[in-house]
């Protein structure tokens, strides 16, 4: 092998592990990145073993254990990445199965080219563990699909390479046949580093994009429901050329619910109502306590007042563990048009009235706001649904 193609390999390989340990470290152990870390140092061992000479006793172990667990521990790192839950046994199984072998032959003389045959036997076997798992991902993005490509491209050369070390056997001391003036052996080497760096940098980049992604949400959301915080459904009402209806709701009576049944039951109901909300498909948010919004875009008034009758009945009608059956669970709608351009203060000032009026009327109610979606003076309407 060139002995400098190995060195700047391996130079590469520690690099590119310190990058990964320090983000590693910065997004606080993340797992995947840690993973990674390990899987650069086994391909820089491996590097360095290159360094010293492939025909050094011992080289064909070290070479497996560094190169194939090396790719066992990518395939770790795409599994937590892409939340996979299964062990491929079988394919472990076969890696030391074929580690055995190459140890075996190499305690045993046997030829260098059976010796090369099980260490790129092994690495490609452990390498394809990545590529089947990129390969069940339903819903690849475009840096999912790159990633596999160049993950199928590491394990090509090692594929490749075996045909020609049972052929011509006689050429693996030589490091493979020679192919563009150089041999196969130096190729093989030369698209693992260059492969093994574009990898590395996909898979930093998802996973670092991943966790401000979560982060992010986790900013967005409420942690209780899931739903969108007050900031965050205030930012969704305000897009501009956003028109449509906006539906304010609030559990009646719920101090009781807590005082009676406790906290616990108190958030049940709540993450109940949330769950009606989030299932209309639309955009949802807890404003605080018990009140919740849902924003319509495009909705009339009419088919906005049908929708939260609905979800008035479904919540009335929903069965929530610890609540008693008998004790009955209900909530107040109040619901108002905007048009574009319109602050949130205004939008969400003319829905509160409907839901205040809602709660004057008796609660349990849809109320609907009828002034102009800019007018100054609502014209409230009567009760539109009594207490069944």
């Amino acid at each position: 092998m060139n002995v400098s193609l190995s060195l700047i390999t391996a130079l590469l390989m520690g690099g590119l592990m310190t990058l990964c340990a320090g983000a590693a470290i910065a997004l606080r152990g993340n797992r995947t990145l840690l993973w990674l870390t390990l899987a650069l140092s086994g391909a820089g061992a491996f590097a360095i073993a290159l360094r010293f000479g492939d025909s050094q006793p011992g080289f064909t172990a070290i070479g497996i254990a560094t190169l194939a667990g090396g790719y066992y521990c990518v395939g770790r790192a795409v599994r937590l990445l892409f939340s996979q839950n299964d062990t491929m046994h079988g394919l472990h199984l076969g890696v030391a199965l074929i580690a055995l072998a190459g140890a075996a032959i190499e305690a045993w003389g046997g030829s260098e080219a059976w010796q090369s045959i099980a260490l790129y036997g092994a690495a490609a076997l452990a390498a394809s563990e990545s590529v089947f798992r990129l390969m069940r991902v339903r819903r690849r993005r475009t840096i999912d699909s790159v990633l596999l490509v160049a993950l199928i491209g590491v394990v090509a050369p090692y594929i490749i390479r075996i045909p020609f070390l049972v052929a011509m056997p006689q050429t693996a001391t030589q490091g493979g046949p020679w192919i563009f003036g150089q041999s196969l052996g130096q190729l093989v080497l030369a698209s693992e580093g260059m492969l093994t760096t574009l990898c590395v940098f996909l898979l930093m980049a998802k996973t670092i994009g991943d966790v401000i992604s979560f982060y992010r949400l986790r900013s967005e959301q409420d942690a209780l429901t899931g739903l969108l915080n007050r900031r965050s459904f205030a930012e969704r009402l305000s897009l501009p050329g956003m028109s449509g209806a906006l539906l304010l709701c609030d559990i009646d009576h719920f101090k009781r619910v807590n005082d009676r049944f406790g906290h616990p039951a108190g958030d049940s109901v709540i993450r109940a109502l949330a769950g009606l909300f989030h299932c209309t498909g639309y955009p949802a948010g807890r404003m605080g306590g018990e009140e919740f919004a849902l924003l319509l875009p495009g909705f009339d008034l009419d088919r906005a007042e049908r929708l939260a009758e609905e979800l008035r009945l479904c919540f009335e009608s929903l069965a929530i563990n610890p609540i008693p059956r008998d004790y009955r669970l209900s909530a107040s709608f109040g619901v108002a048009l905007f048009g574009e351009n319109e602050s949130v203060e205004a939008i969400h000032a003319r829905a509160d009235e409907a839901l205040y009026a809602a709660k004057e009327a008796g609660r349990n109610r849809v109320m609907v706001h009828h002034a102009q979606a800019n007018g100054s003076i609502p014209e409230m309407m009567g009760a539109l649904y009594r207490v069944a």
